[in-house]
């Protein structure tokens, strides 16, 4: 036997390494009751048997990279009760929810890179409560579900770099309070919409990773932001022409002031709610003095529907509706 030390699950005497092996193997897994971590990568599967993980409910790791595998049947990891490192990247899966990954309730990671996925459900991954970092990098995902990572409470990581995501619904983020990383870069994104996000850690070390040239709007309706992330969120927007701050929360102690988004060259227009329009009249005011930029406060702290944001800043703009005239000014 030899010693493997794999992602802080420490070093253990009872590996037994499958890769050169074919899939016969894990069959015939009873052979090695004490086994805790099994890779299988690169070995051109295609299914798994629905007890093909019976009795292995010591196992903490489970690589099937790179494999052909098109579909997880519901039920196959149900004995897994201790995994904690799940590796599916590089396979042909075209859909998952939560029937597939039932009794993985203490997975801490679940990689599901760089395969066939084009939708995520709002209840895919509702039973995960424990994960901590989620990759669905390099899919063709075109579609988010409202809500569909508000049960992972504990994710600190979230890769959804090089899908196909055009829009980002509301809501899409809403309960990632300890979210230090989310990566959404090369997707055709140009609207940045976290409304309802709740990002807490979000910080400067990992933070948020975009295409930022390509980012025009920003919309951060309702969302509940520590001073860093907003910070960070700004500093990742520099482009944009279109920002709406309506119902913003401030998780802790809110920003001093609002200069870095306001000194953007390319922005033009915001919308506020009447609370932080007081917080920061001058600050809006005379953004609001500007030629060409526009201040609208919406009377009531309602989140703004995606699909209405342009119609109302061209109209805005058009009838000239801006906070000084609302005041009489």
């Amino acid at each position: 036997t030899s010693t493997f030390d794999c992602l802080g699950i420490g070093s253990t005497p009872w590996v037994q390494d499958l890769q050169p092996l074919a899939y016969q193997v894990l069959l015939s897994h009873r052979r090695f009751p004490r086994t805790v971590i099994y890779t299988l990568t690169r070995n051109n599967i295609s299914t798994i048997e629905v007890d093909g993980f019976q009795g292995l409910s010591r196992l903490r790791l489970v690589l099937l990279r790179g494999n052909s595998l098109n579909r997880i049947d519901e039920g196959i990891f149900k004995d897994l009760i201790n995994l904690e490192f799940l590796d599916l990247s590089r396979n042909q899966l075209s859909r998952i929810n939560h029937r597939d990954l039932q009794g993985l309730d203490r997975l801490l990671y679940l990689g599901l890179d760089d395969n066939q996925l084009t939708t995520i459900a709002t209840d895919d991954f509702q039973d995960l409560a424990n994960l901590e970092t989620l990759v669905i990098a390099g899919n063709k995902i075109d579609s988010i579900a409202s809500g569909s990572f508000q049960r992972l409470a504990n994710l600190n990581s979230l890769y959804l770099s090089s899908n196909r995501i055009t829009r980002l619904v509301n809501g899409t983020f809403r309960g990632l309070a300890n979210l230090t990383a989310l990566d959404l870069k090369n997707n055709p994104l140009n609207v940045l919409n976290l409304t309802g996000a709740t990002f807490n850690r979000l910080g400067p070390t990992r933070g948020l990773y975009i295409d930022r040239e390509a980012i025009t709007r920003l919309i951060l309706d309702d969302a509940d932001l520590s001073r860093s992330a907003f910070g960070v969120i700004v500093g990742e927007t520099r482009y944009i022409s279109d920002a709406s701050l309506v119902g913003l929360r401030f998780s802790d102690a809110a920003p001093a002031d609002l200069g870095a988004l306001l000194s953007i060259d390319s922005l033009r227009n915001v919308w506020v709610d009447p609370a932080l329009f007081s917080r920061y009249a001058s600050e809006f005011n005379s953004f609001d003095a500007l030629e060409g930029r526009t201040v609208t406060v919406v009377p009531e702290p309602a989140t703004l529907p995606l699909s209405l944001v342009a119609a109302t800043c061209a109209a805005m703009v058009v009838l000239g509706i801006r906070r000084r005239r609302r005041r009489g000014s």
